[in-house]
């Protein structure tokens, strides 16, 4: 029910844009490259760098452009994306010493787009995230796990769109976030808080968009 409520406020916001002429309307598609970093808030120097891994994930939505003049655009997508980390070698023999977390996230990235001739523009701008679902590829059902994780996502997002054809462009762009889909706190064996640990998304996404109308 919250997402229905979330996806309508989202409309009712872009009521005023769908009664102009010059907005643009399509859908974009593509792969990306998914990672975490990780914060320690704490006493203590603690890492969990080597238990997770970068893996290929997925993007599918829509989009819309709305020019501000020849140079300037706003730019607003509503995006599926697959989210998560890899753990290699969480157990002592295969086939099952690997696994995914794989993070199901409706991503709402608001975007400056400013071209620099035409075929080439510049992107930048914040992105929200609203976890859907969340599971681990070990697990023996789909049963969602995203009771364990953070519900929203934030972070900022840069990248760069090549005009391939009239309708057909290529998007590369990278999103940092900064709320961690993981927040854990740590103790020491006596039960003590020494501190606490986050873990957030970094993607490297490469698309192709088709601009359906315009």
């Amino acid at each position: 029910m919250k997402i229905i409520h979330f996806g309508f406020i989202i409309l009712l916001s872009l009521l005023p844009f769908l009664s102009t002429a010059q907005i643009q309307l399509g859908v974009k598609a593509g792969i990306s490259g998914v990672d975490a970093y990780e914060r320690f808030d704490g006493t203590e120097n603690i890492s969990l760098s080597g238990m997770g891994v970068a893996r290929i994930g997925s993007q599918i939505g829509l989009f819309s452009n709305l020019p501000l003049n020849n140079r300037l655009s706003i730019r607003t997508e509503i995006l599926l994306a697959d989210k998560g980390i890899r753990f290699e070698n969480i157990l002592p023999s295969p086939p099952e010493n690997s696994s995914s977390l794989k993070l199901l996230y409706l991503n709402l990235p608001l975007l400056l787009d400013v071209k620099a001739n035409n075929r080439l523009s510049f992107q930048i701008g914040p992105e929200a995230g609203y976890l859907l679902t969340a599971w681990s590829t070990l697990q023996e059902d789909f049963t969602s796990l995203k009771e364990l994780f953070q519900t929203w996502d934030l972070g900022v997002s840069t990248g760069v769109q090549v005009k391939l054809s009239k309708r057909v462009s290529a998007d590369l762009r990278y999103t940092h976030g900064f709320l961690g889909f993981t927040q854990l706190i740590l103790t020491d064996q006596n039960g003590e808080k020494i501190g606490e640990l986050s873990q957030m998304n970094q993607t490297l996404q490469l698309s192709l968009s088709y601009l359906v109308l315009e």
